[in-house]
């Protein structure tokens, strides 16, 4: 009772947090659901991380079955830009007569679960009954009890963690991951997927810059070429972007400039509000069209 009269007055009070205060809000987040965790250790060691670090249980090996079904690792059920493609890839998939798995892997209210649930058997989320420590076991057993051939990692650390044990089980597991953008302060997404390549089959990436950015990041860390033949390359923004922008005329026409993200605080919407506004103070006869695609 007293959880049903408390709790929507919480988010209401955290909403209004957000918007007034949003570097607190930011901190307070990051403090109560990220530095706990696995993914929180692991991101800030991007450029030394070792494939296998977090295992703290042993494997067992004792049953072996068939693969067949697509196994989608993502970071959580939030439609972010790489879970709206992630998204977009089970939805082909199941279209394809493909059976789809899904599994989040990091603190989250997971608002958008019921939307994955659509198009896969079964959305399922690691942090509600199964601590890091334990995650490899986890995966391994779901692997082989719903007989997965393809594993497609979107954003999920403990997925890629665990990969160089799965690869020793299951050597036949075809393994695939996404990409997005260039992270520069720590590499973040990228170093970890070039880092754990050697057992990753396919990656596929959003631009030919943060191709080369892996490969770069690749020989760094084994001292030798990873051959584009490896890279797929997916322009994934006419996939997960809802709106178009219309086609500029002539140099009278406004310029276009475009916020593509949540409207979450994660996201910081309030700095491109107060570019716009500098942009605007500094050059007033600058004809601009300012647009907000996301939601949240």
């Amino acid at each position: 009772m007293l959880r049903r009269i408390f709790h929507p007055l919480a988010r209401s009070l955290a909403r209004k947090v957000a918007w007034r205060f949003p570097g607190l809000y930011l901190r307070l987040t990051i403090k109560l659901r990220l530095e706990r965790s696995d993914y929180f250790k692991l991101s800030q060691q991007c450029r030394t991380y070792e494939p296998g670090s977090l295992i703290e249980h042993p494997l067992n090996t004792a049953v072996e079955y068939p693969r067949r079904h697509i196994l989608y690792a993502i970071h959580w059920y939030e439609l972010s830009g790489a879970e709206l493609f992630a998204l977009y890839c089970m939805r082909t998939a199941k279209e394809l007569g493909h059976v789809c798995h899904c599994v989040s892997t990091v603190p989250s209210e997971n608002p958008e679960k019921e939307t994955f649930s659509r198009h896969c058997v079964e959305a399922l989320d690691t942090n509600d009954f199964s601590p890091g420590s334990s995650f490899l076991q986890f995966i391994s057993d779901y692997i082989a009890e719903n007989s997965i051939d393809v594993i497609h990692i979107h954003h999920s650390v403990l997925l890629y963690d665990a990969l160089p044990e799965l690869r020793k089980r299951f050597p036949g597991l075809h393994v695939v991951d996404t990409t997005h953008i260039i992270e520069y302060p720590n590499g973040g997404f990228p170093q970890i997927s070039a880092r754990c390549s050697p057992n990753i089959d396919v990656h596929n990436v959003a631009s030919q810059g943060l191709m080369r950015a892996q490969q770069e990041m690749y020989r760094r860390a084994f001292g030798k070429e990873l051959g584009t033949r490896k890279f797929h390359l997916t322009y994934t923004s006419s996939l997960t972007a809802a709106h178009k922008h219309r086609q500029r005329v002539d140099s009278e026409s406004p310029k276009v400039i475009a916020f593509y993200g949540r409207f979450a605080a994660q996201k910081q919407p309030w700095v491109f509000v107060a570019t716009i506004e500098r942009l605007v103070e500094q050059n007033p006869n600058l004809n601009v069209e300012a647009h907000f695609y996301g939601t949240g």
